[in-house]
């Protein structure tokens, strides 16, 4: 969900659908052309994030239209959930590769996050101050 109270759901088919608040339908905002997707950000310029986990990629369209674009991720395996901090950065998990990277605004290079025993992340988010959160989904804890 944005700032003004848009819903925003990523479907099996590649398509991203909205609802903005009040609203009594969804509509299509875009097909991606992803054939799955794992996961779905938006960020405070309403820029959207999908990961298109069959093609090991994430794609960015931008909030105020335009061509969508592929993230220069590298090596990604089966990237799942994604999420964007409030500088503009993009963070995926890499199910396959048991890992977490972060993709600077701007930058053109990934960084891999020192997470250390994950075993297949599945979502990750990022709180106000920038603390990342992560759930490897077969993992118990205590």
């Amino acid at each position: 969900m944005d700032s003004t109270g848009t819903v925003y759901v990523s479907g099996a088919r590649g398509e991203v659908l909205t609802l903005p608040a009040g609203a009594a339908s969804a509509s299509k905002l875009a097909d991606t052309g992803a054939e799955d997707s794992a996961g779905l950000a938006v960020d405070t310029a309403r820029n959207v994030y999908v990961v298109d986990t069959p093609n090991n990629r994430v794609l960015k369209l931008p909030g105020g239209g335009g061509p969508q674009t592929v993230l220069p991720f590298t090596g990604l395996k089966a990237p799942a959930g994604v999420a964007v901090d409030s500088s503009g950065a993009v963070y995926v998990c890499d199910a396959y590769n048991n890992r977490v990277l972060k993709l600077p605004a701007g930058a053109s290079t990934q960084i891999v996050l020192p997470f250390t025993e994950l075993v297949f992340p599945t979502a990750v988010a990022v709180d106000k101050t920038g603390a990342v959160y992560v759930s490897d989904s077969p993992r118990t804890r205590s």
